[in-house]
Formats: C-alpha cells, sequence, structure tokens
C-alpha cells in the first residue's frame, strides 16, 4: 500500500517536470548593413534576427592547397596537428563535453551505500549488557525538476559546450592565418636579404673603382666617402635581414609545434598566386559563418539560461529519498526478517534570505545583457574586420602596380646614372642617389607583395571562411 502511494506521489511530481522557469531563447536581433560600402554605396541597414545557428565546418576546406606551395601545406597541416595552444583549446571542449554529462547526471537520482557496526555496554544494577549491532543500508535522494532549474542547468552547459567548439574553429582559421602571414613575412625577409647583398657587392665594385680614382687623382676624397657610406648601408641590411629571418623560423616553429628548425621556402614572393579571388558573402551571411560570432550566440543562450536557473531558485524544491537495508547482531547475520527502510517525499524552499537570491537573479540578468552586447560587439567587429580587408586588397594592389613601376624606373636610373658616371658625365651624388633610390625601389615592391598576399589570407579568415573563385 505504501509503495504505491509512493509511485502515484512520484508520478505527479514528474508531470510537473514541464514547467520551466524563465523565458526560452527566442534569437537576437541585430543592425547589420546591407552590403559592404566598399562593394555598394551607401548600402543601408536591415535588421535581422539569427537564432541559434550552428557554423560549418570551414576548416576541413583546404583553401590554402591552391597556392600549390608544398611548404605552407605541410607548415599548416602540421600547425593544425601540433600547435599547443589548439590543443589547450581542444582540451576544453573536452571539459565542456563532460561538464554538460555531470549537469545530466543531476537529473537521475543519487544512489549511496553504506554500513556501519556498533558495539556497546550499559550497566544496569551492576550488570553490565553487552550489545553489538551491524547495520547495511543503501540511501537514494532525488530531486524532482518542477521548476526547470536542472533542464536551465543543463541548458547552459550545452550551449558553454558549443561555444567552446566555435571558438576552437575560429582559433583554427586565426591559426591558419597566422601561420600563412608568417610565412610570407619570411619570403619577404629572405628577398630583402637577397636585395640586400646583392647591393652590398654592387657598392664594394663601385667603392674599389672610386678608390683606383682617387688614388690617381681623378675624384675627390668625398667621392669615397659617400661610396664608403653606401657601401655601409647596406651592408647593415644584411646582419638585420639575417636576424629577422632567424626570428620568423623560430616563430613559424612555435606555430607548428616544433622547436627551432631551418624552413625551406623554393617558391619566391613573387611567384605567389596573388590573383585568388573570394566570394563576398553578404552581411546577412557573415553572422552565420563567422564562428567567433556563433561562439558569442551560444554564450548569449547560455547566460539566458542561467537567469532561468536563478529564478527556479527562488521556489521550492520537492525530492523524494528513500533507505533500506537489513540489521543483524553479527556481520553475517543479515536477514530479511530484520528489514530496514524508510521513504519519503520532501518539500522546501527558501523563506528569508534578505534579498539574496533576489540578487543573484539580478546578476544573471545584468550577465545576460553583457552576453548580449558582447554578441552585438562581435557583429560590429566582423563587419568593420571586412570593409578593412576589402579597401586594404584595393589600395594595395594599386600599390603593386605602381612599386613596380616605380622599381622598374629606378634600377634603369641606377644603371644610366652609372654610366653617365663612368663617363664623367654627372657627379657621384647622381649616382648614389639613384643607387639609394633602386634600393628602396625594392624593397617597397617586396613588402607591398606580402601585404597584400597576407590581406588576402586575412580576407578568408575575417569571412568566416569562403568559396574561392578560381
Amino acid at each position: 500500500m505504501m509503495s504505491r502511494r509512493l509511485t502515484i506521489i512520484a508520478l505527479l511530481a514528474l508531470l510537473t517536470v514541464a514547467c520551466k522557469v524563465g523565458k526560452n531563447y527566442r534569437g537576437a536581433t541585430i543592425d547589420v548593413p546591407l552590403a559592404f560600402s566598399q562593394r555598394e554605396l551607401s548600402p543601408g541597414i536591415e535588421k535581422i534576427k539569427v537564432d541559434t545557428i550552428v557554423v560549418s565546418d570551414t576548416i576541413g576546406i583546404q583553401w590554402w592547397t591552391i597556392y600549390n606551395d608544398p611548404i605552407l601545406d605541410s607548415l599548416i597541416q602540421r600547425a593544425l596537428n601540433h600547435n599547443r595552444s589548439a590543443q589547450i583549446a581542444a582540451e576544453s571542449i573536452v571539459q565542456a563535453r563532460i561538464s554538460l554529462q555531470i549537469q545530466k547526471a543531476d537529473f537521475g537520482p543519487q544512489l549511496n551505500i553504506g554500513g556501519s557496526g556498533e558495539y556497546s555496554t550499559l550497566l544496569i544494577n551492576q550488570i553490565i549488557d553487552a550489545n553489538t549491532l551491524f547495520i547495511g543500508q543503501s540511501s537514494a535522494f532525488w530531486e524532482i525538476d518542477i521548476w526547470g532549474r536542472l533542464q536551465r542547468l543543463s541548458e547552459a552547459a550545452r550551449n558553454e559546450w558549443l561555444a567552446s567548439e566555435a571558438g576552437y574553429r575560429a582559433m583554427m582559421m586565426s591559426l591558419i592565418s597566422d601561420v600563412t602571414t608568417t610565412y610570407f613575412l619570411l619570403l619577404e625577409t629572405r628577398e630583402n636579404l637577397a636585395i640586400a647583398q646583392r647591393n652590398l657587392a654592387l657598392r664594394d665594385s663601385m667603392l674599389g673603382i672610386i678608390e683606383q680614382r682617387f688614388a690617381r687623382g681623378i675624384v675627390p676624397k668625398i667621392d669615397v666617402n659617400q661610396a664608403q657610406i653606401q657601401l655601409a648601408i647596406a651592408a647593415t641590411a644584411v646582419p638585420q635581414n639575417r636576424r629577422r629571418e632567424i626570428q620568423l623560423q623560430n616563430t613559424l616553429c612555435v606555430l607548428i609545434g616544433s622547436n627551432p628548425t631551418h624552413i625551406p621556402t623554393p617558391i619566391p614572393l613573387a611567384a605567389q598566386n596573388s590573383q585568388l579571388g573570394i566570394e563576398i558573402y553578404q552581411p546577412r551571411e557573415i553572422v552565420k559563418r563567422r564562428p567567433d560570432i556563433v561562439a558569442a550566440e551560444y554564450q548569449l543562450i547560455a547566460q539566458n539560461a542561467r537567469v532561468g536557473a536563478a529564478q527556479a531558485n527562488r521556489l521550492p524544491t520537492l525530492s523524494l529519498f528513500g533507505n533500506i537495508g537489513f540489521v543483524g547482531s553479527t556481520a553475517p547475520d543479515f536477514s530479511v526478517q530484520n528489514p530496514l527502510y524508510q521513504f519519503g517525499l520532501q518539500l522546501g524552499g527558501p523563506l528569508f534570505y534578505w534579498g539574496k537570491l533576489k540578487r543573484a537573479t539580478w546578476i544573471e540578468e545584468s550577465r545576460k545583457l553583457q552576453a548580449q552586447y558582447a554578441y552585438e560587439n562581435a557583429v560590429l567587429y566582423a563587419v568593420k574586420e571586412i570593409e578593412d580587408v576589402l579597401i586594404e586588397l584595393k589600395t594595395l594592389q594599386e600599390e603593386i602596380e605602381i612599386a613596380e613601376y616605380r622599381r622598374d624606373a629606378a634600377l634603369n636610373a641606377q644603371l644610366l646614372s652609372g654610366s653617365r658616371y663612368s663617363q664623367g658625365v654627372t657627379s657621384y651624388l647622381e649616382y648614389l642617389e639613384s643607387q639609394r633610390q633602386a634600393f628602396d625601389a625594392e624593397l617597397i615592391l617586396t613588402r607591398t607583395r606580402q601585404q597584400f598576399l597576407s590581406a588576402k589570407m586575412r580576407l578568408y579568415k575575417v569571412l568566416g571562411g569562403g568559396k574561392l573563385i578560381k
């Protein structure tokens, strides 16, 4: 009869589980431009509602392989597999998944087992009465989630897990961008080193000629000094670029999870494929594709659930409890003839906490506003980053054309002024100036090419992945 009553009570309690305190997440409304300003003049603003977007795994698309640079391919693959920061982020996903499993375990009853042995004496009329008692029992406690508090906490844990996965994808895209950018910087540095060595050899040769002319009394001493200065300028650039080359190699090695080693670069900067087209999605699509924005939304959903859990903490709780066991006078003497059991229903709730629980709810609501603002900020920064990269690519393309034109003109001027100086038609100062301009023009072109290639990589990153247009 007792077990039947408890079964009825449990069923009635379970019927109330569907009642969850707090508002369900209904999506976030944000303002985004209709198009990017670098693609369309005065695009205008639209309001869109985003609700629990599941980002696609764009990391699986090996977009960098179309550069046909096997060294870059291997560096990125090694970074994805061995980068320590990526491994730390992966463990965060594992922890979030386990936290979700721990939270889900609260839905079921908690079972315990225990036992005790007792020996006691009692003096009655100067007669000692000794008693031995052994108890073996198990107990259970089950909180009935009548207000959905446990469901809200589980919902928060689940979205924390999803946020960690989206954050991991965002970090992996940043890792790929860091590897490619550092690789292009290494290419630039090695090209600058070759330019410096070439100019050093040219100026060293010119210094020898001028010293011979000075010895014959053809040119003044100042020409020798000027040639020595130009030689020193080119010579200084050599160790500077060698130092930077080693430092960039070391940075790449850390990114790929390796100790410092030599990294070959068989394909020079100028031979890299810079004419890659990437489809530019509309801003409303970027919100769905960028993993950092998706992670921010999952954090907002998780915080919304915590508000509901905090509200449920202010309400009564309903729990079932029970104990069952056996009693004996000796350890092996347990018998069903000596049962020990207890079953019951427990109802309790906060009565007077000096506003503590109410203020705890206010804190969670404030944190929800923070999560909302963080989400909106992530969208704003995403649009800003894309706009920055688009204008960067557009202007750098123009700069490359100008830098190539300048380089060709400067090298030709250096050749002509050197010939004119050798013939005694012009002063050495003119030749020095043409040398300086040619040296600078080559370095500027190399730097601009590197910046363009790096910006191309950042475009893919800030788009949250993209479709390549070949």
